[in-house]
């Protein structure tokens, strides 16, 4: 004999990333800064760690950055050429891989990949942008 199957409840939970930390390479800062713009206005309310913008004049930088990167819900990574090369960039990358998992990273790519790869623990990532093709044709 055949009855149709028990009802099952499916949860499903929204959850709204609030914070974010901005990784990105000081050559790049211009290009980052109006990918921000965007970001703030697409969402006023989330709270960004921007180094120049969040750091004081003083303050112990290193560990700050450090306990950011752990204390956020996203990482935004903008990547390129100066980012690949960049000492500190690279640092904040592997502590946020080491911290979190590979999830907790956005890739923003400013460079196409076929131009900049992306970074050995990020190969999952998709980070091919259609967006490029008109910001970096300007």
């Amino acid at each position: 004999q055949v009855s149709a199957p028990a009802p099952q409840q499916v949860v499903c939970e929204k959850v709204k990333m609030q914070t974010a930390f901005i990784s990105y390479a000081s050559a790049d800062r211009a290009k980052v800064v109006a990918r921000l713009q965007g970001i703030m206005l697409a969402r006023p309310d989330m709270d960004l760690f921007f180094d120049v913008e969040s750091l004081r004049r003083g303050e112990a930088w290193e560990p700050r950055l450090y306990r950011e990167i752990s204390q956020r819900d996203l990482f935004y990574l903008f990547w390129s050429h100066n980012a690949a090369a960049s000492e500190w960039v690279r640092k904040e990358l592997e502590y946020a891989v080491a911290q979190k998992t590979v999830e907790f990273i956005e890739p923003i790519p400013l460079e196409q990949p076929d131009v900049c790869p992306p970074p050995e623990s990020l190969m999952c990532k998709h980070f091919n942008d259609w967006t490029l093709r008109y910001l970096n044709n300007q």
